[in-house]
């Protein structure tokens, strides 16, 4: 065979691998095209649900210069709430300690988790609390206030000699991943009273109209959260029908598209081999 017809046959072969891939290709850009068409009018509106959402979402936040106080407003109400709850005291009562544990360099969730583990220890050990001299009941032989019983409890702890007794004391008292070092344990019945003070002077305490308001919050929040479900749910219900079917057509056309493919690389492969008897002596290329 001479290089003239070696010549033709590889552009007769060219161009049968290519029209083969260019034929898998056209069906799916077709389909993507419908895709796109169907796609194209709920774009717009998309657009503007979007803007919608993104200006309701920044009201019920507070807004963006806003947002940041009503956020930390809500965490301080809420710490407080969970705080009087361990202690058995009012949210008003919970925002001295909360102000107290932060001025030794604690914060509320230590501050949470002691109570709690103390609580546990009392259910569980209350003698062995008793032994280390932590009054848990009174001449009556009723529970004491929690508060009563946690300051006699750092009380008792700190009279430990410092290291291995006073961290043992600590878990005795306070439950097994507790520690000597933990800020709680600089908390005294002075430094809860001028956290009152402090509380009261920076306008800290949450009183009963703060707790209705952030419960009513709450409320209100999770009741719009729902709602902006439901619009997502409703876009969601027009859309997957929609991709369900673009789905099944491309799995649909798949083998078919694969095949061509496959042949026309298959087409492509039987050149390679005669490219090199045309490739230019000088440069090494195709001429």
């Amino acid at each position: 065979m001479s290089d003239e017809e070696v010549k033709v046959q590889i552009t007769g072969q060219s161009a049968s691998a290519i029209d083969a891939i260019a034929a898998a290709t056209n069906a799916l850009r077709s389909g993507v095209s419908d895709m796109k068409s169907q796609l194209a009018s709920l774009t717009e509106s998309f657009g503007v649900l979007k803007e919608a959402f993104i200006a309701i979402g920044a009201a019920i936040a507070g807004g963006e210069i806003f947002g940041e106080a009503v956020k930390a407003t809500k965490e301080w109400t809420n710490e407080t709430i969970n705080l009087g709850r361990s202690l058995g005291e009012s949210a008003s009562e919970a925002g001295a300690y909360a102000v107290a544990v932060e001025a030794v360099g604690g914060n509320a969730g230590d501050f949470g988790t002691a109570v709690q583990g103390l609580t546990r220890q009392i259910r569980t050990h209350e003698s062995s609390l008793n032994d280390m001299g932590i009054r848990t009941r009174d001449a009556g032989g009723n529970l004491r206030d929690m508060n009563d019983i946690f300051l006699d409890a750092i009380a008792v702890v700190n009279s430990y000699t410092e290291g291995t007794d006073r961290n043992l004391a600590a878990q005795t008292a306070f439950g097994r991943g507790a520690s000597a070092n933990s800020p709680i344990l600089r908390m005294t019945k002075e430094g809860i009273d001028e956290a009152k003070k402090s509380a009261q002077e920076l306008g800290l305490v949450v009183g009963a109209q703060n707790v209705a308001d952030f419960e009513e919050n709450r409320k209100a929040t999770a009741e719009a959260h729902d709602v902006m479900l439901g619009l997502k749910k409703a876009i969601g219900d027009e859309l997957m029908p929609i991709l369900t079917q673009f789905a099944q057509w491309f799995r649909e056309i798949g083998p078919s598209a694969i095949e061509v493919l496959r042949t026309a690389m298959a087409d492509l492969a039987t050149i390679f081999p005669n490219l090199g008897r045309f490739a230019h002596p000088d440069l090494g290329f195709m001429g």
